[in-house]
């Protein structure tokens, strides 16, 4: 499959997206989300309480993940994602958290479990068009993380998210060099075609 390879690292790109979607801006997560600078004070999330989430609870979220901090970002994107849908970039933070998370984990089972639930709501996010999840899923299916290896799955995720119209509202580039090298690698031109009408018959979720 030839594309032309983006020149833009694509973790910066994705961060600087992020960030901008979260209405954080790369120096308030320097000095701190907080009024006066520093570490954010963590959040009461206690059920029941008023006050449960912080105020713009996503922008700290993303500000607790960028700092190591998914334990404290992890209760806040659950938060934010039960109060309904449009919260697709919530679930796909909430994944990647999960991934973190996993590596940490006590036992095998448990950092499984995690990875099946990151892989869960990053194809819930993917489904609804963000395309931050759906570069996320080429990668999933292609390493077999969370989810069963699927290397045409895999291309399909990275054809839809090529062309995906917010990819290129936010200035996303397309897939990164070295995942496009691999899925090449994994896929023939066969596996493309089929890769091909699995993403010409998927249809975003309502």
């Amino acid at each position: 499959m030839k594309r032309r390879a983006a020149i833009v690292p694509l973790a910066i790109c994705l961060i600087l997206a992020e960030l901008a979607l979260a209405g954080l801006s790369p120096e308030a997560l320097a000095q701190g989300s907080g009024a006066g600078g520093g570490i954010m004070p963590e959040p009461d999330l206690t059920p029941g309480r008023s006050n449960s989430l912080p105020p713009e609870p996503e922008a700290k979220a993303d500000g607790w993940r960028l700092q190591g901090r998914c334990d404290v970002a992890i209760p806040i994107y659950r938060a934010l994602i039960n109060q309904g849908t449009g919260y697709e970039l919530a679930e796909f933070n909430l994944g990647r958290c999960l991934l973190d998370t996993a590596k940490k984990a006590p036992d095998a089972a448990t950092a499984e479990a995690m990875k099946r639930e990151a892989a869960d709501w990053t194809l819930k996010a993917a489904n609804r068009g963000l395309p931050n999840a759906q570069n996320g899923l080429a990668a999933m299916y292609l390493d077999g993380e969370g989810v069963t290896a699927d290397p045409v799955e895999a291309g399909k995720w990275s054809l839809l998210y090529h062309d995906n119209a917010a990819r290129r509202m936010y200035g996303l580039p397309d897939i990164a060099p070295a995942l496009q090298v691999r899925l090449d690698g994994a896929l023939n031109e066969k596996n493309w075609d089929a890769a091909q009408a699995r993403a010409a018959a998927w249809s975003p979720a309502p």
